[in-house]
């Protein structure tokens, strides 16, 4: 549960919603993952395979053209 709330904590700040273009969904993707990875304090977060974990997010957010937040929170 704190993982999900500072993550969603993370989207509201990071990026504009309004813009998507594969250039800003892989850099918001960038942002947040970094974060996560190095910053959050779990468990879960420690229990992650990081390096499969990021080509798996590239792949899902590149071609998006709308709903960008719901695919980071759906990744996260």
């Amino acid at each position: 549960m704190r993982l999900r709330l500072s993550i969603l904590f993370l989207l509201s700040t990071i990026f504009s919603f309004s813009q998507s273009n594969p250039t800003v969904n892989l850099e918001a993707f960038a942002k947040l993952y970094g974060y996560v990875r190095h910053f959050h304090p779990s468990d879960e977060a420690a229990a992650v395979d990081w390096d499969k974990f990021l080509y798996h997010g590239i792949e899902q957010v590149q071609d998006i053209e709308n709903d960008l937040k719901n695919t980071l929170e759906d990744l996260f």
